[in-house]
């Protein structure tokens, strides 16, 4: 949270390493795993591993009555499957997860792959209790007559309209996108703050949180609970 300078959530970052070929980067396994219809089972695992790893962080006492959000990234075919909700709720319920644990996070693409039933689906996560943003916004389609209409709770700047600030960016555009979605009534997170003016400036403008590199590179879940317990 900007404004308070506290950790209010975190993100999970899909990461895999073989031990026959070493680092695999998600954007070579992931799109293998789209072509071969692996994207609901993988999604499904991911989403039980997070509630899983909520559960056990909630077992240590600093997190005791301390709800940090997680958010997931869900892919259009997740969203598109008849079952993904009852799936959904069926893992909130075996780990005991309130679902304001939860922030699922969209792309504008994959909303629009299906429209009609999407936004269906994702007005029942929100009813439960789950808050849902839009990731890399300002990449895709952008279009304000379809964003004013879905029933998401926050907007995700891509970190590609703060990299460059101050050197070859004036900052200019980040600060219509922040000022436009605060006028339509959505929380604002910008992505990929690696520097204290970037986080300074953001902080001006009215942002509502920041993630990035100025705060903590990509942690495993040990990693992360000594951050959290630590972080000044």
């Amino acid at each position: 949270d900007i404004q308070t300078n506290e950790i209010v959530g975190m993100e999970a970052l899909l990461r895999w390493h073989n031990d026959i070929l070493g680092y695999v980067s998600p954007a070579v396994f992931i799109p293998i795993a789209e072509n071969n219809y692996l994207m609901t089972d993988l999604g499904d695992w991911i989403i039980h591993k997070v509630c899983e790893d909520l559960n056990w962080m909630g077992q240590d006492p600093i997190f005791k009555g301390r709800q940090l959000r997680c958010a997931i990234n869900l892919s259009a075919v997740q969203i598109e499957n008849v079952q993904f909700y009852d799936k959904l709720m069926a893992c909130l319920n075996q780990y005991k997860i309130v679902p304001s644990q939860l922030e699922m996070e969209i792309t504008e693409s994959s909303v629009l792959s299906d429209k009609k039933n999407n936004i269906k689906v994702i007005e029942q996560i929100r009813t439960s209790g789950m808050t849902v943003a839009i990731d890399d916004f300002g990449t895709g389609y952008s279009s304000l007559s379809y964003l004013n209409t879905l029933p998401v709770d926050k907007i995700k700047i891509d970190r590609s309209f703060i990299k460059n600030y101050p050197h070859s960016d004036d900052g200019r555009l980040i600060s219509i996108l922040v000022e436009m979605s605060k006028k339509m009534g959505m929380k604002v997170l910008t992505e990929g703050a690696e520097t204290y003016e970037q986080a300074i400036f953001l902080r001006e403008m009215g942002c509502n949180y920041i993630q990035g590199y100025y705060y903590s590179k990509p942690l495993e879940k040990n990693e992360f609970m000594s951050y959290v317990k630590h972080y000044k």
